[in-house]
């Protein structure tokens, strides 16, 4: 029988917390591209971007809701700390 290293057998309670974190990024980074695409007709006074405006709030409120129940679970991994700063990045470059 083989002896497994403890510190190496991921939880229940781990393993939800970072499946809770991915669906928390997969729901960030829909949100920026949806929001990067809002933003540039915006800057281009494009009228129609304003009718967009209620179901970008409405994607942000959903975004929270998802951070809300991943925070607590467990930290980040070093590959979702990958992922959350590529995200920022995209969102900043779009910006400038």
């Amino acid at each position: 029988p083989s002896v497994e290293d403890p510190s190496m057998v991921a939880t229940e309670s781990e393993t939800s917390g970072s499946e809770d974190y991915d669906k928390m990024l997969d729901d960030y980074d829909e949100y920026v591209t949806e929001y990067v695409k809002f933003y540039k007709k915006a800057m281009k006074g494009d009228n129609s971007a304003m009718a967009e405006y209620p179901a970008m709030m409405e994607k942000a409120t959903k975004l929270q809701e998802s951070m809300q129940q991943a925070q607590g679970n467990n930290q980040l991994s070093a590959t979702q700390i990958g992922r959350m700063a590529k995200i920022q990045t995209k969102m900043l470059q779009a910006m400038q």
